[in-house]
């Protein structure tokens, strides 16, 4: 295992954001709630990077995790695989397994013959049930399943060949299955998906999203416009909700909701995006996050997003716990959330200092309260890494604690500021309200400084201090 810091999100696109201009900062003060900016940061071990020895010995190259899920400790990844580094031919599909929560992964027999057409995007969605139980699924109806901790998977019969969208049990025998054609089929199982009961009916479009609570308990979600469908008695009635986004209040159809995430509760997570423009332009798009909780019938105002940090939200963690996280197509951003959904900020994935993650295909949290993430650099599916985040809480604790105890005085000035803080022998830096470096240095080894204003222009200048790759505002210079 690797343990490797990223260089890759720079100082200078760190100060285009926070300090690139008096508008951008304001706004960067108001997206954290008005706290002192601390750039909280994410800090990774990369499990596996774009090369992995198979048990068979040889090497496979190019590998993209196209989906992860945790149950407690117990993981499963799902891969695709090909063997010539140069060329894109040889690809097979395989499964990942590790039971430490992410740091160390086992490849699995996978030994089910599959239509090679589906090497295209692998497994979609897979799911960590219990920790001997697991299930996947992929395009055209295709259904796997391991009932050993992954020693033998099994192709499930499934009754159609059409798109699958989405899969969930609740335990190793009750599940349901979305597909996202124009009418949308349902299907959910009691026998662990020997077989399938078809729950289609007419109105049912677009789903890409389901849970399956057990009892005969599931819920739905459409995509685009965000209705919530919900049976409580095993499809005897089903209920709905109004859409989220109705031709009303989005005549223009500015929001698209990709996805949801719910709870065993009547907490929701619906996510996607929101287009500033008539022009649909993917990269374009300011990702946005909102919540319901009251199963969908109301839904809080939606947090909307800087392009610059995320433009697509498409997955979160699960909702069982105070802390989520929320992924999709960024730069170098994942969105958390510390109150169950009703506030959220960015952080930023710091990986290596080659790779640049903007894809996120998979999205867990393991029973040690570790994330789990696939990250590719590209929009599509060749090759991505599998990384596990290292001590989340204890290295934004690091650079709070720096922000809190770092003095800046006296404060205005016209001659010398003392910086005095618990940080040690690291750089620090000053910038103005244009986002121009105008001075640095290096704290002491007592953790103090001394900074000549004298020549500088009347103004608001920030310091910024850096604690290794971490970096964090840590006050102001008014200089009169």
């Amino acid at each position: 295992m690797i343990h490797v810091f990223c260089k890759g999100v720079t100082k200078s696109a760190v100060r285009r954001f926070v300090f690139g201009s008096l508008a951008t900062c304001v706004l960067a003060l108001t997206f954290l709630n008005g706290t002192p900016i601390a750039r909280a940061q994410l800090l990774w071990h990369v499990t596996h990077t774009d090369s992995w020895v198979s048990p068979s010995g040889h090497l496979d190259s190019l590998v993209c995790f196209t989906s992860v899920s945790c149950k407690g400790n117990i993981c499963t990844a799902a891969a695709i695989v090909t063997t010539d580094p140069n060329q894109y031919v040889d690809k097979r599909l395989t499964m990942f397994r590790s039971e430490d929560g992410g740091a160390s992964w086992k490849e699995q027999s996978f030994d089910i013959q599959y239509p090679m057409w589906l090497t295209n995007f692998g497994f979609t969605k897979v799911q960590q049930v219990d920790p001997l139980c697991a299930v996947g699924i992929a395009d055209n109806g295709f259904v796997v399943k391991t009932t050993d901790g992954g020693q033998s998977w099994k192709l499930m019969p499934f009754p159609v060949q059409h798109q699958l969208a989405d899969i969930d049990f609740s335990d190793s025998l009750t599940g349901i299955v979305v597909g996202i054609e124009l009418d949308s089929e349902i299907f959910t199982t009691t026998d662990g998906g020997n077989t399938w009961t078809d729950r289609t009916k007419p109105g049912y479009y677009n789903l890409c999203s389901c849970r399956s609570f057990g009892h005969g308990e599931f819920r739905f979600f459409r995509y685009g416009r965000g209705q919530i469908y919900t049976t409580y008695d095993n499809f005897q009635t089903v209920d709905s909700t109004a859409l989220i986004f109705d031709s009303v209040s989005d005549p223009k159809y500015y929001n698209d909701l990709v996805n949801c995430t719910f709870t065993a509760g009547d907490t929701i997570l619906a996510y996607g995006r929101h287009w500033p423009s008539d022009t649909v332009d993917p990269s374009g798009g300011y990702g946005m996050i909102m919540r319901s909780t009251d199963g969908g019938k109301s839904w809080e105002q939606p947090f909307v997003f800087p392009t610059i940090k995320i433009n697509d939200v498409t997955m979160t963690t699960d909702l069982d716990r105070d802390t989520i996280y929320a992924g999709g197509f960024s730069n170098h951003n994942l969105l958390v959330s510390t109150d169950r959904g009703a506030s959220w900020r960015c952080d930023t994935i710091v990986i290596d200092t080659s790779y640049t993650p903007f894809s996120c295909w998979g999205l867990t949290m393991t029973g040690d309260e570790h994330l789990v993430a696939s990250f590719s650099p590209v929009t599509n599916h060749s090759f991505s890494i599998l990384a596990r985040s290292s001590s989340v809480l204890s290295h934004v604790d690091v650079v709070e604690k720096i922000q809190y105890y770092t003095y800046v005085y006296p404060n205005p000035a016209d001659r010398m500021v003392h910086i005095s803080s618990i940080d040690r022998s690291n750089p620090y830096h000053v910038f103005d309200i244009l986002g121009r470096e105008v001075a640095q240095g290096v704290l002491s080894a007592e953790g103090t400084a001394d900074l000549d204003v004298s020549q500088m222009p009347a103004g608001v200048y920030e310091v910024l201090l850096q604690y290794y790759e971490l970096e964090c505002c840590a006050g102001k210079i008014i200089v009169r």
